[in-house]
């Protein structure tokens, strides 16, 4: 888990051949626009900066990998 995070993090990852890459920023996306919801209308209402925005020591952390999971 952590290592599918964090390669995504670092570069973009495709699925398959025949389809688009996947990339880090539209989850950075998808926790912007779901900010400005109200509370009882939030997709990702548990996901935080702290999963977005990756520093050394949360890159290791694999419940926050775990959680982002739910997404894809």
């Amino acid at each position: 888990m952590k290592t599918i995070r964090n390669r995504l993090y670092n570069k973009a990852l495709q699925v398959s051949p025949n389809e688009t890459f996947v990339k880090w920023n539209y989850f950075r996306i998808l926790h912007d626009k779901d900010k400005t919801l109200p509370a009882e209308m939030r997709v990702c209402s548990k996901i935080t900066v702290n999963h977005l925005i990756l520093n050394n020591a949360s890159k290791m952390r694999v419940r926050l990998a775990v959680q982002v999971r739910i997404f894809y």
